[in-house]
């Protein structure tokens, strides 16, 4: 029943990532809607206010979804992260994440730029040693290089998350808002790829999650006979 349970939470959150992947490409189709009526009024071409403001509604409620969708998303993640890691641990008591650590981690300044990567990497370290161990096999599925670029997209799609937040404040005339729509077009392109490799990442270890949960199951059995 736990083994459903955990690999039921990689699945929904892998749906989440690819319900918020669709949700950014209405967003995305909407901004460039907004800068093709903005490139029109530069060119002199009648726009009418009622088109615009149905646009920025679009967006505004998109938006909102992905906010919504986001939230889930991570706590399922995070479930799932948790889970996962601690199973691990059970085996590896070297580790040392925490339940706690895992959960806020993400949210801490600093700590929050590396922490969360650490516990990931380990999850796949120790995960692969055990294959390697018990099954002889080399998984090509927990390559540590989806990882390195997970991570870096995170990041710095939350650069440009912050930085499009400051361009918003400071549009005010046509040309400020069609800069500020332009970063948000590339930020959303980010996020984008940053959900494909995610799921991605996640469909990986979920590919074999099972046979790495059997083989804890089976040490830690034999540890606490002994």
């Amino acid at each position: 029943m736990k083994n459903i349970d955990k690999i039921t939470s990689v699945n929904i959150t892998i749906t989440f990532i690819l319900t918020l992947l669709f949700v950014n490409f209405g967003i995305l189709y909407f901004y460039i809607e907004q800068i093709n009526l903005y490139s029109s009024m530069e060119t002199g071409a009648q726009v009418l206010e009622s088109d615009i403001t149905a646009v920025e509604k679009y967006i505004t409620a998109l938006s909102l979804i992905y906010v919504v969708g986001f939230l889930f998303t991570g706590m399922f993640f995070v479930y799932w992260l948790t889970n996962a890691y601690l199973r691990i641990k059970t085996i590896f008591p070297n580790l040392v994440g925490t339940n706690f650590q895992i959960l806020i981690a993400w949210f801490i300044p600093i700590i929050g730029l590396y922490k969360p990567y650490e516990i990931m990497d380990d999850l796949y370290t120790h995960a692969k040693q055990l294959l390697v161990k018990h099954l002889n096999v080399k998984n090509s599925l927990l390559n540590k290089g989806i990882l390195h670029f997970w991570w870096f997209l995170w990041i710095f799609d939350n650069i440009l998350i912050l930085l499009a937040s400051k361009f918003d404040k400071k549009a005010i005339d046509v040309e400020e808002i069609m800069f500020s729509t332009k970063f948000h077009i590339v930020e959303i392109i980010f996020s984008i790829i940053l959900c494909l490799v995610t799921a991605k990442m996640l469909f990986n270890y979920s590919r074999v999650e099972s046979e790495v949960n059997s083989i804890v199951d089976i040490e830690y059995d034999q540890n606490f006979t002994k």
